[in-house]
């Protein structure tokens, strides 16, 4: 079991990607975090096993979210929380994502509601 395999410092350097797609990734990515990479517009998690949660990291600013337009999770079984981190291991099912035009969450049986801001 790993987070995302990078940490999340040096993804902020990754200022031109705009669009990434990961797809089966098994039971191996548990974590992946929102808002690290600056321009990304398009997001789509998608037979992600073992993903747990998909979330904005604790002491990540507000706005980090700004440029996302379309966010689609779909057959990510063990998929329990989007949101935002709130400190001492709490979170908030809260994605302020305010250009978000586009959010599809498929087949995540487990997942709770989302709230866009």
């Amino acid at each position: 079991r790993w987070e995302f395999p990078i940490s999340i410092e040096s993804m902020k350097h990754y200022t031109c990607l705009e669009a990434l797609e990961l797809r089966h990734t098994s039971e191996h990515l548990v974590c992946f975090p929102l808002g690290v990479f600056p321009n990304l517009r398009t997001l789509w998690l998608v037979n992600c096993e073992g993903l747990e949660k998909v979330y904005i990291p604790e002491g990540i600013e507000d706005g980090s979210l700004a440029s996302l337009c379309d966010l689609s999770i779909g057959s990510c079984h063990a998929l329990e929380m989007i949101g935002k981190e709130t400190g001492r291991g709490e979170a908030t099912t809260e994605l302020p994502a305010p250009n978000l035009t586009a959010l599809s969450i498929k087949k995540c049986g487990r997942v709770k509601p989302v709230v866009v801001e």
